[in-house]
Order: structure tokens, then sequence, then C-alpha cells
């Protein structure tokens, strides 16, 4: 049995996440996967935005961590590559809220329980709608302002 299994990965991905799904209409693309590199992932999809989820696994710790990227493709990143050439058209929400608010805290995120799992997708839950709520409806105008943090980062 996985850790994904044991830890309900998908089935509190749908919980918590299933009215953002049908608001915005995501799907779901099957069961998660092994990258074969110490993590599941598991992609909700809607025409050129993808919502991926993973879970880290630690070796030889009992901790995982959780983290969810928001990813454009065709139309939407065409629109953020032709102001930015080039432009990464992938973060994970959390680094987006620490991008749009200074004030953001980035929750201590270890995960051990089916529990601190839902609790860690309750918070990107609420990044995604406080951060990224424009995006999702396929309004990209955050994204300058996300990749000027992260180049002043660098």
């Amino acid at each position: 049995m996985s850790r994904a299994t044991d830890l309900q990965f998908v089935e509190s991905i749908k919980e918590i996440f299933g009215s953002v799904f049908q608001d915005y209409g995501f799907e779901l693309q099957g069961e998660p996967s092994w990258d074969g590199h110490g993590e599941y992932f598991v992609t909700a999809k809607q025409d050129d935005i993808a919502l991926s989820f993973y879970l880290s696994i630690i070796p030889r710790s009992p901790d995982c961590y959780c983290t969810l990227a928001v990813a454009l493709s065709g139309k939407l990143a065409q629109k953020v590559n032709s102001k930015n050439r080039n432009a990464d058209t992938n973060f994970d929400v959390m680094s987006i809220a620490e991008a749009l608010d200074p004030d953001y805290m980035r929750p201590q995120g270890k995960i051990r329980t089916t529990q601190d799992l839902k609790a860690i997708l309750e918070e990107e839950k609420n990044c995604l709608l406080k951060h990224c709520q424009g995006v999702l409806s396929g309004d990209v105008s955050i994204w300058p302002k996300v990749l000027k943090h992260f180049a002043e980062l660098r």
C-alpha cells in the first residue's frame, strides 16, 4: 500500500477541491502517478489551466509534504509569453501568495496523517481562491507581478 493511499490523497483532494473543480470546470485526471523520484502527483485540467497536486515522500521519515501548482498552457501561456519572453508558466500556489502578499506566511507543511493533509489542502485552496481566482477564469494579469517577484529573488 502506498503513502498516497494511506493518506487518502485523491479522496482528500476531491473533498476539499470538489467545489472549485465544479465551479471552474476542472476534471481530475485519473489516479495518482508515482514519478519515481519521491512524489505522487495527480492533475485536474480545464482548457489551458492545470492544477497539479504533489505529495512528496521524505525517505526514511514519517513526514510528507503537499504542493499545489498552477500551470498555464495554450493561449494563456501565449498571453504571458507575449509580454515576457519565455516566462515561467508554472508556479506553486503558496509561492504565488508570497509573491502577491508580502505578509503571507507559508504554514509548516509536515504531513503525517490524513487530517494533516486535509489542513494543508485547505490552505492551498484558500491561497488559490484568494490569489489566483482570476487565473482560474483565464485572467493572467497577476502573472507579471509574480514573474517580477521571482526575478528579484534571483
